[in-house]
Parts: C-alpha cells; sequence; structure tokens
C-alpha cells in the first residue's frame, strides 16, 4: 500500500511462513500501533526444531482472588 492523494495497492506478498493458532470467530495477530506485529503460533514443530511455549490459561481468576484475599 502507498499513502496519498489516493490509495495505490500493490501485489500481495506473504509475509510470515509458519503455523498460526487457529481460533473460532478470532485472529491469530494483531498489529500494534508502531507497526510490529503480534502473531499467536501453533504448537506445531518448526522446521529448526523449537516448540512454542505453552499457554497457561486461567478461568475464573478473579473469584479466586477474591476468596485469597477477601476485603473487610
Amino acid at each position: 500500500m502507498q499513502s496519498g492523494a489516493t490509495l495505490v495497492a500493490g501485489r500481495p506478498q506473504v509475509l510470515f511462513e509458519f503455523p498460526m493458532f487457529v481460533t473460532a470467530g478470532g485472529r491469530p495477530y494483531d498489529i500494534a500501533p508502531d507497526g510490529r506485529f503480534l502473531i499467536i503460533r501453533s504448537g506445531k514443530t518448526e522446521a529448526a526444531g523449537a516448540r512454542a511455549s505453552n499457554l497457561i490459561l486461567v478461568l475464573n481468576w478473579f473469584e479466586e482472588l477474591k476468596r485469597l484475599v477477601p476485603v473487610n
């Protein structure tokens, strides 16, 4: 894309070639205001032999916090 008085779109290009985490109804990436990409990669082994780190999801953490630190 080129900015200016009119928008000019160029030929599409592949930016990344690695497995991304697929979600239903969401997207596995976002773009920061400064132009950097945030991408959630899948846990599949990559060509270099590295694996993505585990993701720990804590549900109802606020209820657990209220239980551990009660407000009097």
